[in-house]
Order: C-alpha cells, then structure tokens, then sequence
C-alpha cells in the first residue's frame, strides 16, 4: 500500500468529524527521523518513508480542520527536537490531536542512562525521560498519540521504565502509544514502514486503537512485534488519529497506579 492509497476525499473526512455531533479538530505532528549509525546525515532505512506515510494521511483528513507538521531529518539533535516541542506547543490548544513519531534506532538502558531513548544521530539521543518532559509542557485536553517505531519503542509508554522509582514528569497524562516493538524487544527496519501503513489504514477505516491492537497481535511475527498502549485503558475505544473531537480528556493515573 502506498501513501497516497489512504487518502480520504475531503466531505468524507469532514463528514466523519462530525458524526455525533462532535466537531473536526486540527492536527500537530513532530515529525523525526534518526540517522542510519554511522551515517552522519543519512537517515535510517525506511524511516523517512514511514514518517512520510503518516504526513500524507494527517494533510489529506485534517485539511478542513488544519493540519501543521514539522519534520526533523539529517542529523537532528536533542536540542532541536527540544526545540521542535516548544514551537509546536506554541500552536497547540484545546483538543488538538498531537502526533509524535520517531522512526530509526532505539537505544537500550544503561548503567549511566537507565531510561530508552531514541537515536537521533551521533551522540545524540532523546530518552523517554526527555519526552515524558516534553509532552508535560501541553495542555491537559490535547490528544497526545506518540508512535515510537523502533527497537525499544515500548519504554516511551512508560517514561524512565528502566529506572524503578525514578519520577518523570508528565507520567500520568493521557496518552496513546504506538509502538514497533516491545520492552526488551527489536523490530526489523523494514517494518518502520508497515507500522505506519497499518496505522494509517485503521484510521482510514475508522477503526479503535483496541482494534489496531487486536490485528497486532493477530500477526505478530519475528522482526514485527507492533503494540499498542492505552493510558487510561478506556482510550483504547478511542478512534485511531480520528479527526473528530473527543468528547473530553480522560483522566490521569492516580499515584497508586502509578509504576512504582
């Protein structure tokens, strides 16, 4: 399936906002591509297309509503997806949907870094501790879906998972996470691209993320172990990327429910 096989014809996209009454809502997307290890500049195989598969999906079902993304590539640094976060912050209220996508290497915990963290290029890694960060400086009602398509992806779900006790901010907040493979899992590069096709062809369908989830695990197969996490769990009724409004923000985990 190619990008421009998910698009939607506009009255019908907007015909979907609005089904029971809710109104269309705008779309944000950070966009981010890890470079190829030992590639300065070059950006992982198949991460550039997988990040390009859901920009054309989020322009063709938000442009009614409006739809801005930014797209980080090329070496980028932490320093400048901390500043990506920020500017797109700036232009992100109310129920916003907020798509958050990483495509490349993920990098295990360490001794001296007890938290995942995505691969941006040389020497530069953004953790989920880094993230969790990030995302604490959005408002409460924006609809935040991260979707980490790499090794380790699943930590981003659970900020410093590595790290039992630590605090992270923003940990309770509602969020949905896409992932590419599982705790101590790997996922094989070419499937950065099928995550993403897999996603968009749910949203498209009109499918829940607890649907998505059910064809993950349906068929899972070596190199292709897809996730999908819910917090709170109720959220998994939600509408994958959906361009309606949610009838209102879920709530948090309380400190008991929290990872200890």
């Amino acid at each position: 399936m190619q990008a421009s096989d998910v698009q939607l014809p506009e009255a019908e996209a907007i015909e979907r906002a609005v089904r029971g009454g809710a109104h269309a809502r705008r779309a944000r997307a950070l966009l981010i591509a890890g470079d190829q290890p030992g590639a300065p500049g070059i950006s992982t195989a198949g991460a550039v297309e997988a990040l390009a598969v859901i920009a054309t999906d989020l322009r063709a079902r938000f442009a009614a509503a409006g739809v801005e993304i930014a797209t980080l590539r090329a070496a980028p640094t932490r320093q400048a997806v901390r500043d990506a976060f920020a500017a797109c912050q700036a232009i992100t209220q109310g129920d916003d949907l907020l798509v958050v996508m990483f495509a490349g290497h993920g990098a295990e915990p360490t001794a001296d870094r007890p938290a995942e963290a995505w691969v941006l290029a040389a020497g530069e890694l953004f953790s989920d501790l880094d993230l969790a960060a990030a995302l604490a400086t959005y408002g409460p009602d924006v609809d935040v879906v991260v979707i980490s398509a790499c090794c380790y992806g699943e930590g981003f779900f659970v900020p410093g998972i590595a790290a039992p006790g630590r605090a992270a901010p923003g940990l309770a907040r509602p969020l949905i996470c896409i992932a590419a493979a599982s705790v101590a899992g790997q996922v094989t590069l070419t499937k950065l691209v099928a995550l993403a096709q897999d996603t968009v062809a749910a949203a498209v369908a009109g499918q829940s993320y607890g649907e998505l989830a059910r064809a993950f695990a349906e068929r899972a197969f070596t190199g292709r172990e897809f996730h999908v996490d819910a917090r709170p769990p109720e959220r998994l009724a939600d509408r994958v990327l959906d361009t309606a409004a949610r009838c209102g923000p879920g709530p948090g985990l309380s400190p008991a429910d929290r990872p200890s």
